[in-house]
């Protein structure tokens, strides 16, 4: 726990994909514990990606959006697997439940928040503020795709590729 409120609180706006992933496991960790046997995880990164450099929480607010969303109507085994590839000169970043999915006008509305509408009610802050940070830093080519039917939602963020 200590470990995932200082890479949260420390100042840094980028850091290293494997810090990234550190703290995603960090977090998968504590979930793990919570849930028990009916909560599982994989991260898959192959060792050359994670001096890779990306913006810091990244990854959690997705993570948090499975878990709070995609797992609350479950029953039986909930799984979430993180893949990274790297795809000529960009990552790749796919956040993949098994969970309930998101219905139609939910993910409409989603969509639409990515695509610049403002969040409203408390949908969407966390992707939406993920989404304006990769924009900034990144530019407007790279940001979050978010894809869904019941039983598996995808998230794929775009980032470039930097060492």
């Amino acid at each position: 726990m200590g470990k995932l409120l200082r890479f949260n609180l420390s100042e840094d706006s980028e850091t290293t994909l494997g810090a990234e992933i550190e703290n995603i496991n960090n977090y998968f960790k504590i979930l793990k514990y919570r849930f028990g046997e009916g909560f599982s995880y994989r991260i898959m990164v192959s060792d050359e990606l994670m001096k890779c450099s990306v913006i810091k929480f990244m990854l959690q607010p997705f993570v948090e959006n499975s878990m709070n969303h995609g797992f609350e109507k479950q029953d039986g085994q909930f799984e979430i697997a993180i893949v990274v590839v790297r795809i000529n000169d960009e990552l790749a970043i796919v956040i993949r439940d098994n969970g309930c999915g998101i219905n139609n006008e939910r993910l409409s509305e989603i969509k639409d928040i990515l695509n610049g509408g403002e969040a409203r009610g408390g949908i969407g802050i966390g992707i939406s503020n993920v989404n304006k940070r990769i924009k900034l830093i990144y530019g407007e080519n790279f940001g979050v795709d978010v894809f869904s039917k019941p039983g598996n939602t995808q998230v794929i963020i775009h980032i470039p590729y930097k060492e």
